[in-house]
């Protein structure tokens, strides 16, 4: 066996552990992603922006945070992240972002058909026409 055929089969072993070691790589990063996506896939996200006449903030933000507690009683609503979103100098209201995390979409659609039209009028009898409210669902990437 010559030296250069020596060297040729060194450099093929060389890269034939590399690409071993990269493929168990990525194939543990693939099993972690396909756990992690399993865990979340049925995780939905329930957005609502609150937009709120800023003389009424200051007793809105109490009364979200209490209305927060509340949505979490709700069977499926698994967390709650309240934003302030930030707003132009010229905004005459004050922005709230809520997203609620769901254990499922069934678990939304059941709030929504039972739940929430109560929860609406409630907060339209408390705050009358000094907010608006626009909601969203977001879903995790498959």
């Amino acid at each position: 066996i010559n030296a250069e055929y020596m060297g040729t089969l060194s450099e093929c072993l060389f890269f034939f552990a590399m690409f071993s070691r990269l493929l168990v790589s990525t194939r543990l990063c693939a099993r972690q992603w396909r756990l992690y996506s399993a865990s979340v896939s049925q995780h939905v996200i329930y957005e609502v922006n609150h937009f709120v006449d800023k003389e009424v903030a200051s007793e809105y933000l109490p009364w979200l945070r209490d209305h927060v507690k509340s949505m979490l009683t709700h069977e499926g609503f698994v967390s709650a992240d309240v934003l302030m979103v930030e707003a132009e100098e010229t905004d005459s209201r004050t922005a709230i972002c809520c997203q609620y995390r769901l254990a499922s979409k069934e678990a939304l659609d059941d709030y929504i058909a039972n739940q929430a039209w109560e929860k609406r009028r409630a907060m339209a009898r408390r705050f009358g026409g000094r907010f608006t409210a626009t909601r969203r669902v977001l879903h995790p990437l498959p």
